[in-house]
């Protein structure tokens, strides 16, 4: 039986060129799977942000699309398709990774990873002592570890430390929705919410959150209330660290650094085995 290393993108068996080759259609079956509980999931988010959403932000329009005009879902199945495909650039992530540590196991890999040692030796970080001689697999698999780093701000800004919080749908005194966090003593179910969605990518749920907290802030420094100052600190220093954390995050260390890594072993490829463009991880970078 051949295994993967005798496939090449493209080719006929007995090809040993590129990285070893991966059948899309179990990972696109799978992401149907698990991609249909995390849409449910997101619009049960957008059920309950959606009223107070509408009745602050006074626009709703994306870009040049006038969405204040169209029906709601068509706003919504838009947002869902963004989502859909961020979870379409995980699963193409996911299988480039698993494509180079198979590759790690195939007769070309050393051709490889000479032309990768040579082209570190020449890059800005050949300063980094270890870096150049770090095996390849794992060079990548950092670089795509990064992308996680999302998870630790999110369970620093969004876990209660106390155990009496209400997670009921209500109003009134009775119920506790505000609590402590690690992030400062007056977090919230709404704030925590979007935080889980910059991290998680769920556009329909942080769709104008920015607008939405910046007229918020408005009605406060106007009308006041009980601790209005420090919910307000609280509200605009959280936007801050949201903002930097999804450009870091979401745009420097996952699209960026994952983009970067992509279009790098593309071009390694072709150098250390004549490999045509591969058209899997064009998807992917495409994504």
């Amino acid at each position: 039986r051949l295994s993967s290393c005798h496939y090449a993108p493209g080719g006929g068996a007995h090809q040993l060129k590129g990285f070893a080759a991966c059948d899309d259609w179990p990972l696109f079956i799978l992401l149907a799977l698990f991609a249909l509980p995390i849409l449910l999931a997101e619009w049960r988010c957008v059920r309950l942000i959606i009223l107070p959403r509408v009745s602050i932000c006074s626009s709703f329009n994306f870009l040049c699309i006038p969405f204040d005009r169209l029906p709601f879902a068509a706003w919504l199945l838009f947002m869902l398709s963004l989502s859909s495909r961020h979870l379409l650039d995980v699963m193409t992530n996911g299988e480039v990774l698993g494509r180079v540590f198979a590759t790690s196991h195939c007769e070309n890999y050393d051709k490889i990873a000479d032309v990768w040692r040579a082209v570190m030796k020449r890059s800005v970080f050949s300063a980094i002592p270890f870096l150049c001689d770090l095996d390849f697999t794992y060079v990548v698999l950092g670089c795509y570890l990064a992308g996680l780093a999302g998870v630790p701000y999110a369970l620093w800004a969004c876990m209660p430390l106390t155990r009496d919080v209400d997670y009921a749908v209500g109003m009134g005194s009775k119920y506790k929705f505000e609590y402590p966090t690690l992030s400062g003593p007056l977090q919230n179910h709404g704030v925590s919410l979007t935080v889980l969605g910059s991290v998680t990518r769920m556009e329909s749920v942080v769709f104008h959150n920015l607008d939405y907290s910046r007229v918020k802030m408005e009605m406060w420094l106007e009308g006041g209330g009980p601790s209005w100052e420090l919910r307000y600190l609280h509200l605009a220093k959280g936007e801050v660290i949201r903002s930097l954390v999804k450009f870091i995050v979401v745009g420097l260390m996952t699209n960026a650094v994952h983009a970067n890594v992509q279009v790098s072993l593309i071009g390694i490829a072709m150098e250390a085995t004549g490999a045509g463009c591969d058209k899997q991880v064009l998807l992917s970078i495409g994504v």
